[in-house]
């Protein structure tokens, strides 16, 4: 767990939800630190148990400190899925949907990993493994896209997704992604 005031090599929210997370990190045990972060993997939010005990603790209504605790969950979420629209090229919550669905269990470590180490890498490598797997789990999805004039998506005849790029070379998805070559609107 940090320490209030020590992002490490993490990546800093805002100023303000900075001070209220450490004012959190403060006001809480590691144990209680580690039951909010499994509260909120498991249902998006705190438990009204919790947030009472610390509420009680700091000498605050239960509402101010719901208040404290829900912007720093909204400031994680923004974080979490500008850095997965960032490494996707996608609306967040087309990938979202589809890790929680299919690798929950890695979301789970990236969200872990971001309440604790600050950083979106684990959002980062889910965003990038998605965008390489569509033509597995999406291929519909790469046909019906949008792509920078001169290129374009087909299926060959085997029913593999197939990139023709601006020089007029196809490519396997797989490979066009990996060389950087698409970017899905």
């Amino acid at each position: 767990m940090r320490r209030p005031g020590d992002t490490g090599d993490g990546e800093a929210l805002d100023e303000k939800v900075e001070k209220t997370v450490d004012s959190l990190i403060e006001a809480t045990t590691p144990d209680q630190q580690l039951e909010a972060i499994a509260d909120v993997a498991k249902g998006g939010e705190v438990s009204a148990d919790l947030i009472a005990k610390v509420a009680e603790s700091q000498g605050v209504t239960v509402e101010a400190m719901g208040e404290q605790v829900g912007g720093v969950i909204a400031a994680f979420e923004k974080q979490a899925r500008s850095a997965i629209e960032a490494a996707s090229g996608m609306p967040s919550e087309t990938v979202v949907e589809w890790l929680r669905a299919n690798k929950l269990s890695e979301l789970k470590a990236a969200e872990y990993e971001q309440a604790t180490k600050r950083s979106t890498a684990g959002y980062t490598a889910l965003a990038k493994s998605y965008v390489l797997d569509m033509d597995e789990h999406s291929p519909d999805a790469i046909l019906s896209a949008t792509f920078p004039d001169g290129q374009s998506a087909h299926r060959d005849g085997r029913g593999n997704i197939i990139i023709t790029g601006s020089d007029g070379v196809e490519y396997p998805w797989k490979t066009a992604v990996r060389a950087g070559m698409v970017s899905i609107t």
